[in-house]
């Protein structure tokens, strides 16, 4: 009799632990926590507008849970690139600039097995001003010279005396990539932080010319044109599009195309990360490359330029001459990379137009360019076009100067161009901005060329 009731009491004992664990097993999931993720950079760190943030967690993750627990503030629009267990956050058009935001996870972000997290998850950047990059004392020894839109605070970044060429600044505005004639006759690309405190050498180019750095948005590949046959690696008279992976440790740089005959100058990636343009000179025109070559098309103009990327990569803005008479004018079109569409949205409205290359604004609704009448006074002047108006409107005035190479800043509020008094002997080149706000325009740096905006 004791020994049945032993018996029952083991089974009594055994039934509620199999009771425990299956509760366990269900309840578990609903009180287990995950560890924070990694985030890069650091919470609490100064970023550039255009900067990747990136979410490292500690499991596989329900993307769609946590896609739907993710949200910015200030709100933007933003993408979402999921590798294995790494979330990189990307914003389209930018983050605001000199303000701080805040990356949120909301409490019940998921696994795939079914783990959550409790409660919300915060991280604060603060996003600083974009910079106006541009080569200083450009008439002489030009360098690369940072200064901010009051023209206030300008610095010096390289040191090379005087032999840079031209130079591209990161996305994440971290360095810049530059172009710095060698002893040898020709030019290599270097690689400099944003303070200039650490500089490298990226690519040595001997005898041969490197030059027209361009960085992809992620900062992951570097392109640039250079006199090297594809083919059989020796010296050439023409020059070709050469790219490398910045992540190696010594990476070495491979032709973009394995064909001769075709040429390549003034790369530019596009926003998006999946095209790369380049000027092809021997076909007369811009090639947009795809990757693995997969719908490759060329656009067709006689002038050498990068053309203009929409800020969604979708679409790119190039001109083409005409000439008559020994009159020139100019075409801008417009063309629609996911339908193959070509469109002159300004035909009517700027007949008989001298035009310089465009560049769009940052929310895609406008483009900025250099105009002058055909046949007229020589000096460029910069006219706003609204693609959705379809309006042209005139922003500066005075024709005795040439404006040139106008560049949107990130937040849309700024315009940095190049201006110059033609025919005046003595006079050197000025980088000036245009401010959206009050529509006035400021001197920044002077004996300046090449402005660009460094996030």
């Amino acid at each position: 009799m004791k020994s049945r009731i032993i018996y029952s009491r083991i089974l009594y004992l055994i039934f509620g632990l199999v009771v425990l664990i299956c509760l366990g097993l269900v309840f578990l999931p609903l009180w287990q926590t995950l560890p924070e993720p990694r985030i890069s950079p650091e919470k609490g760190a100064e970023i550039s507008s255009l900067a990747e943030i990136k979410l490292t967690f500690p499991v596989e993750m329900d993307r769609d849970s946590v896609e739907s627990h993710l949200s910015i503030q200030p709100p933007v629009n933003i993408q979402s690139v999921w590798d294995g267990n790494r979330l990189t956050i990307i914003t389209e058009s930018g983050y605001p600039t000199d303000m701080n935001i805040q990356i949120l996870l909301s409490a019940g972000a998921t696994s795939r097995n079914d783990h959550r997290y409790p409660k919300d998850l915060a991280w604060q950047f603060h996003i600083r001003p974009a910079e106006i990059a541009y080569l200083g004392k450009a008439t002489n020894t030009p360098e690369i010279w940072l200064v901010n839109q009051r023209g206030d605070n300008s610095r010096q970044i390289t040191h090379t005396s005087g032999r840079i060429t031209g130079f591209a600044a990161e996305p994440n505005g971290s360095g810049f990539y530059y172009s710095v004639r060698n002893d040898l006759g020709g030019a290599d690309i270097h690689h400099t932080d944003r303070d200039g405190g650490h500089n490298s050498l990226i690519v040595n180019c001997e005898h041969e010319t490197c030059g027209d750095p361009a960085v992809s948005r992620d900062g992951r590949l570097l392109a640039f044109s250079r006199n090297r046959d594809p083919l059989d690696g020796t010296t050439s008279t023409a020059d070709y599009i050469y790219t490398l992976l910045t992540t190696e440790d010594n990476p070495i740089p491979a032709a973009l195309i394995q064909e001769k005959g075709i040429t390549g100058s003034l790369p530019s990636f596009s926003p998006d990360g999946l095209k790369l343009a380049f000027y092809d000179k021997n076909s007369r025109g811009i090639r947009v490359q795809y990757p693995e070559g997969r719908h490759d098309f060329l656009l067709g103009t006689g002038r050498p330029q990068k053309g203009a990327w929409s800020p969604d990569g979708t679409r790119l803005a190039f001109v083409e001459d005409i000439f008559e008479d020994e009159v020139v004018s100019s075409t801008l079109y417009v063309v629609d990379l996911v339908s193959g569409t070509i469109t002159e949205p300004f035909k009517d409205i700027l007949p008989q137009i001298e035009l310089g290359e465009p560049d769009w604004s940052p929310n895609g609704r406008k483009i900025i360019l250099g105009a002058r009448l055909s046949g007229g006074p020589i000096g460029r002047q910069l006219w706003l076009l609204d693609l959705e108006g379809l309006e042209a409107t005139p922003l500066t005035g005075d024709l005795s100067r040439m404006q040139a190479a106008p560049k949107w800043s990130p937040d849309g509020q700024w315009i940095v161009f190049q201006q110059s008094r033609p025919g005046v002997t003595g006079s050197k080149p000025e980088a000036v901005v245009w401010n959206s706000k009050n529509h006035s325009t400021a001197v920044v740096a002077e004996d300046a060329a090449m402005p660009a905006w460094a996030p």
